[in-house]
């Protein structure tokens, strides 16, 4: 019998513990105006927030983590966006704050970031770093798209160098309208660059 009551018991515990270890938490960004209401831990490591609303569905809705979701954003309003995480559905998560949390405005499902493909010569300049294309998440596009041969773009700037490793078999016609190529050349391979060129030349 005590074989039998501690094997119920130990089902009893998978069942309550299982969906918690399978279960995946939802995120939303929000924007917190008031700095006040911005959710910060306890001593005691307990996510609260002053808004006593807002408090209410921290525990209710089990949001355990606060975070600005653009910390390096040069644009001041970005920087009040917030992403929370939940143990709740994203559909709880969501409803709830949109519909009775005033503390919290444009609510939205967080983006899930998955990069699958990095070119070869990105980061590849030592000391310069890529601060517009992180904070945009430019590495995502590559998973869309890598570009189309059959798409023609014009170029109105400073001619560039057709000699150019990133530019061989890429145009069509070129009018050298200048001598200096310097951001020409920049322009026009922030256009029809080649994928994940092998040697770069100047």
């Amino acid at each position: 019998m005590s074989r039998l009551k501690s094997m119920l018991c130990f089902l009893l515990l998978i069942l309550f513990f299982l969906p918690k270890l399978y279960s995946q938490s939802s995120k939303v960004w929000v924007t917190i105006l008031n700095d006040e209401h911005i959710p910060f831990f306890t001593t005691d490591r307990e996510l609260t927030s002053r808004d006593s609303i807002f408090n209410i569905y921290i525990n209710t809705l089990d949001i355990f983590s606060c975070s600005q979701a653009l910390p390096s954003s040069r644009n001041k309003s970005l920087r009040k966006v917030y992403e929370l995480t939940s143990n709740s559905s994203q559909t709880d998560l969501e409803n709830s704050l949109r519909n009775f949390v005033s503390a919290v405005s444009g609510i939205y499902p967080a983006p899930v970031y998955d990069t699958l493909h990095t070119p070869n010569d990105y980061n590849i300049v030592p000391g310069i770093n890529n601060y517009a294309l992180d904070l945009i998440n430019a590495q995502s596009a590559w998973d869309i798209t890598k570009g189309d041969s059959n798409v023609v773009v014009a170029i109105t700037d400073q001619s560039y160098n057709p000699l150019h490793s990133e530019l061989a078999g890429k145009f069509v016609y070129i009018n050298a309208g200048t001598s200096t190529t310097t951001h020409g050349n920049a322009v026009a391979i922030l256009a029809a660059g080649m994928e994940n060129p092998r040697k770069l030349t100047p």
